[in-house]
């Protein structure tokens, strides 16, 4: 990984910290800090080049930031994991949740702090958890022009994007 911040780039590299194997996701913070969603786990390095390991054994495959800096996860075919500020877990999961399903491929926060969820499951389309994280409501394939949402972004505008198989489309 290169950091653009200082001249002289910094480079990390596999012998010097583990975190660059298997890195899948990124995201960084208001505050600064990078944060690494692995294979094995999740990572932080803060802006003060210090480096914690949350050793979920969760393999992630995408991250998002919210408003209160909580930290979204997908996990492979095991939902969804939150690490809220205060330290504590939250998992979501189609069991437990109205998750269609535990095969979560992208997530996204949108402008007023509802979390997008893109499945790569055929014929599921994505789901959208509210801001006081009580209600859930889902997008058809039919809605979104996809069968499964693989990747979802939010704009400068505060609009999530969706990318998959099929068309592409603004929320």
């Amino acid at each position: 990984t290169l950091s653009s911040s200082s001249a002289a780039s910094d480079v990390y590299k596999r012998q010097t910290h583990t975190v660059v194997s298997d890195v899948q996701a990124l995201a960084s913070d208001d505050a600064g800090n990078v944060w690494f969603g692995t294979g094995a786990g999740l990572w932080q390095r803060t802006i003060s080049d210090t480096w914690s390991s949350f050793n979920t054994n969760d393999n992630i495959v995408d991250l998002a930031l919210d408003g209160d800096g909580n930290i979204w996860m997908a996990v492979a075919n095991a939902g969804l994991r939150v690490y809220l500020t205060g330290g504590e877990w939250l998992t979501y999961t189609a069991a437990n949740s109205d998750l269609l399903t535990d095969t979560v491929t992208g997530l996204a926060v949108d402008g007023q702090g509802q979390v997008w969820v893109g499945y790569g499951a055929a014929a599921t389309g994505a789901s959208v958890l509210s801001a006081d994280r009580l209600v859930w409501s889902h997008v058809s394939p039919d809605e979104t022009g996809m069968e499964a949402v693989n990747v979802l972004v939010q704009s400068a505008a505060g609009d999530v994007w969706l990318g998959g198989d099929g068309d592409w489309g603004a929320s």
